[in-house]
Order: structure tokens, then C-alpha cells, then sequence
């Protein structure tokens, strides 16, 4: 068995550097072969270059593929799709595994995820951590609102699993894509990465959940994210970050919900699944988003210290 890394990148040489030596760490703790395919789209430093003398250097395999993408399609999704896509056809019988240029992957990123998959997963989806030194470096309230939105996410899961016991939906299904492994055959089974304008990464858990297959977000599988203002993916952890260094009351996590949505959303799913319905998940999910009760306006800081302030109080 193998493993291939698919990595999109864009004028990355400034970070890139670290996220290959970390990948170096992962693969010297593997028995796995290892690869990597790289796509640089409409790069003008020396990224490419960058991974080809990583390349020669550590004796890894490695594919860089150079080129320019039209306006319309130069953003993450299509680049990531063009990488996933070339690696799934040049080792189809691999792992496939894709991450972001300015993350660093654990130690037993690709490990981790061979366990997983080999236990019968079909798309594996990592934690992703910020870097706490360049979050400290930021204005304090962006380390804030990530800590409020952490506790928040706990106990909503947390009250999620007391009203959905039997565990068939999950309160969110991560998914980013600074962490996503699958087998390269059930990559292109799905017809391979969907390519909406952003959040490619949970377009494609969604294809795999609606078509009834196994997905899980194991805490033991962690990549470490840059902190830069300024990336390529619309609605991404940059932009996000941005905006919280200069809103005082910014947007979080567009998964946290008000607790009587959380409430109402479980008796929907309750009542839709034990319908017999021969798509439980779709049906959920349009719901979601039309019901009344069920759809929510995206939390901002000060809501979600409400929704602690209301668990604080009792």
C-alpha cells in the first residue's frame, strides 16, 4: 500500500518550507510509500522549485505540475481538485491524502489516517489547530473569540449526543481541507472533489454522507494551521481571521447554532430518520435550511457569550 499527498499552492514559498518538513517527520513514521503531487496555479515565486529540491534532497517522490488557470476557476477548489484528481490517477490503488501549503501535519498525520481508513472509513477529516504563537501575536480578542467558540462547540456537541443517543448524525461533520484523506478508488467512485467557489471540503463530505458511507473526525489525526491574514479560499480561516482583527464583534464558527435551533434541529432529525426516509441526511439538511426553527443566522461573538453566559447562569 501507499500513500500520495495532493497539495495545491499559490506563491508559497514563504511557508512551504515547514509544512515539508513536517510532511519528511510524518512519512519517517510510516511504512507506507510515500508521494506527493503539487499544483501550482498562476505562481510567480519559487514554490515549485521549493519542492522539487525537497524533492532531490530527501529522496521522496514528488510530481509538480505548473500552470494558469483561468480568473474563474484560480481559487483553492480547482486547484486542490486538479491536484487530488492527478494523484488519484497515478497511484489509483494509493491512500490519497490532501492538506493546505501553510500547515504543518502531525507526526502521525499519515499513519493515523491509514488506521482509520483501513478500519472502514471512507473519508477521514483531521483536526485543525492554529498556530499559538502567531495567534498570540494577533490583537486578543481573535484568541477570544476562538476560545468562546471552542467551549460553545463542546457543550452544543455535547447536549447533541443526549438528544440523538443512538449516534445516526453527528451534531457537525468536520471537514477542511487542511486534512482530508480517502482511498484514490473511492475518490474517483465519488466522481471526485466537487468544486463549489469555497468550502470544497465539506461539499465533499456531504457527497459522501448522502451516499450513506462512513465518515470519521478523529481527534489523533491534528495538522497546525498558519495564522496569515491573507489566503486564497473564499470564506476560510484568513479571512475569518481577518475579520476578527478588525471587527469588534466579528463572526464565528458558522457551525455553532442558538440552543433552541440545537433543540429543534434534533427533533427534526429524530423524526426524519425514523420516517424510513430513503435519504434521512439530504432531507435534514434541506430542512436546515428552510424550516422554520431549524435555519440559523450566523453567530457573532456576543451572541455566543450569551449562549455561555445563559449555561453559567443555569
Amino acid at each position: 500500500m501507499a500513500a500520495v499527498v495532493a497539495l495545491p499552492l499559490r506563491n508559497e514559498a514563504e511557508l512551504i518550507g515547514p509544512m515539508l518538513a513536517a510532511l519528511e517527520a510524518s512519512i519517517g513514521r510510516t511504512d507506507l510509500a510515500c508521494g506527493l503531487v503539487a499544483v501550482a496555479n498562476d505562481t510567480a515565486d519559487e514554490s515549485p522549485g521549493v519542492i522539487r529540491g525537497w524533492a532531490e534532497r530527501t529522496g521522496h517522490a514528488a510530481a509538480v505540475c505548473e500552470v494558469r488557470l483561468d480568473p474563474e476557476v484560480r481559487g483553492a477548489p480547482h486547484a486542490r481538485r486538479l491536484a487530488m484528481d492527478l494523484a488519484a490517477r497515478l497511484a489509483p490503488d494509493a491512500l490519497l491524502l490532501t492538506t493546505d501549503a501553510d500547515c504543518r501535519v502531525g507526526a502521525d498525520w499519515i499513519s493515523g489516517n491509514a488506521t482509520w481508513l483501513a478500519d472502514g472509513a471512507v473519508l477521514v477529516c483531521g483536526a485543525v489547530d492554529t498556530d499559538e504563537a502567531e495567534i498570540a501575536a494577533l490583537p486578543g480578542l481573535v484568541e477570544a473569540c476562538g476560545v468562546a467558540e471552542s467551549r460553545l462547540y463542546r457543550l452544543l456537541e455535547a447536549r447533541w449526543r443526549e438528544l440523538v443517543p443512538d449516534g445516526s448524525r453527528r451534531f457537525v461533520q468536520r471537514a477542511m481541507g487542511a486534512s482530508i484523506a480517502l482511498r484514490a478508488s473511492d475518490y474517483l467512485e465519488l466522481g471526485g472533489l466537487p468544486t463549489p467557489r469555497s468550502s470544497e471540503d465539506r461539499a465533499l463530505a456531504t457527497e459522501v454522507r448522502l451516499r450513506g458511507r462512513r465518515i470519521e473526525t478523529p481527534e489523533d489525526v491534528r495538522v497546525v494551521a498558519s495564522c496569515r491574514l491573507l489566503g486564497r479560499a473564499e470564506g476560510g480561516m484568513a479571512g475569518a481571521l481577518l475579520d476578527r482583527t478588525r471587527s469588534p464583534d466579528p463572526e464565528c464558527d458558522e457551525a455553532l447554532v442558538p440552543w433552541p435551533v440545537l433543540e429543534a434541529r434534533a427533533a427534526a432529525w429524530r423524526e426524519i430518520h425514523a420516517s424510513g426516509v430513503a435519504d434521512p441526511h439530504g432531507v435534514f439538511e434541506r430542512a436546515c435550511d428552510v424550516r422554520p426553527g431549524l435555519v440559523a443566522e450566523r453567530m457573532r461573538l456576543s451572541a455566543v457569550r450569551a449562549a455561555l453566559e445563559a449555561v453559567d447562569a443555569g
